[in-house]
């Protein structure tokens, strides 16, 4: 997870630095954070069910795949919600995108890492 937040927090300085508008360039720091939150609280749920699974012994294949069905619908519907209420309230799309995208990058490097 701390590879998430410092990615998250490098990526929104990145898209702060780069901007040239500075009337907008606190809307898109935000923008990126925002998105960066929606991304841990993803991978906060995604940490969560895994622990549940591996608390519980699984004897049937049908509880196990019932189970990762509505971990994964849960997840989407939630993303998709923060990402839509983020554009309601007027964030910058692209930033907010971009602040998500790298959380997720961070959150499969970290797995990726900590596997090995």
């Amino acid at each position: 997870m701390l590879l998430q937040i410092v990615l998250i927090l490098l990526s929104s300085f990145t898209l702060l630095i780069i901007n040239n508008d500075l009337n907008d360039t606190l809307s898109i720091f935000t923008s990126c954070i925002y998105g960066g939150l929606a991304s841990i609280i993803n991978s906060f749920l995604i940490n969560r069910i895994s622990k549940k699974q591996e608390k519980i012994k699984i004897h049937n294949a049908s509880v196990g795949l019932r189970i990762m069905v509505v971990s994964v619908v849960s997840r989407f519907i939630l993303v998709a919600l923060l990402i839509l209420i983020g554009i309601r309230i007027e964030l910058q799309p692209m930033a907010l995108l971009i602040g998500f995208g790298v959380g997720q990058f961070a959150f499969i490097a970290d797995k990726l890492r900590n596997k090995k």
